[in-house]
């Protein structure tokens, strides 16, 4: 990869949040290495203000050139398309539902960037996995974060894959019904639950069976199943013809 006349492209800027923090760095695509960060903790159950002005803080004080293009990896349910948060009822970040975080971020990182893209955080880990992790030299991968919620994310040939009979809806995990119930398990302390939504997907019944609650501990149990789930979309994902 390559700049004007054969020079190597500037890093880029970066914003990851997580649950429990945010980290602004400078990124370079030609080798993949992380520069300079900045890294800010975040509480996610904060009032929106704050939240907004901890995420640009991180990010200006990494010191940026005006009119840059910023990247941002965020957690869903999040409208990736046009910066809005959709964080109602899963635990974090919920002062920013309905919230432009798009908008809000170009107004308030200085100097003001051209534009901020988003892209969920465990479909930017897959991707990097992919072009410079472990999973380089594979034609499709499969990545799956476990944080504060499940994440994933599907890979083909370099490109992300998020509808279509091979992945869940949106490719996303925390829609999944597992044995034909909703992700509300009792994850103990040291293993967050994942986020349930409205419209849950139903996975394969036969490789999901729900292990029983009542002859599991809770952390052999909710492991059970991020397991379960995990070996049936490898098998389809990986079984499936080749597509981008």
């Amino acid at each position: 990869m390559t700049g004007p006349a054969g020079r190597a492209p500037r890093p880029v800027p970066a914003i990851e949040v997580g649950g429990p923090h945010v980290t602004a760095a400078f990124v370079d695509l030609a080798s993949g290495k992380v520069g300079s960060r900045v890294r800010r903790d975040l509480e996610p159950d904060a009032d929106a203000e704050t939240l907004l002005h901890t995420i640009a803080a991180a990010a200006t004080t990494l010191g940026c050139a005006a009119e840059a293009v910023w990247s941002a990896a965020v957690p869903g349910p999040f409208d990736y398309a046009t910066g809005v948060a959709h964080y109602r009822d899963v635990g974090k970040f919920e002062s920013l539902t309905g919230v432009h975080v798009g908008m809000e971020l170009m107004t308030r990182i200085k100097p003001h960037p051209s534009c901020v893209r988003f892209i969920g955080d465990a479909m930017a880990f897959t991707l990097g996995e992919y072009h410079f992790g472990s999973a380089h030299g594979h034609s499709r991968v499969v990545g799956i974060t476990l944080g504060t919620g499940v994440g994933t994310g599907f890979v083909a040939d370099g490109h992300l894959v998020t509808d279509g009979p091979d992945v869940p809806e949106q490719g996303r995990a925390d829609p999944l019904l597992i044995g034909g119930k909703p992700w509300k398990t009792p994850f103990p302390p040291g293993l967050s639950a994942p986020r349930t939504h409205p419209a849950p997907v139903a996975a394969s019944p036969r490789s999901c069976d729900t292990p029983d609650p009542e002859t599991q501990p809770p952390r052999k149990y909710s492991t059970l199943l991020l397991g379960r789930w995990a070996l049936h979309w490898r098998r389809t994902w990986l079984a499936s013809p080749q597509r981008p």
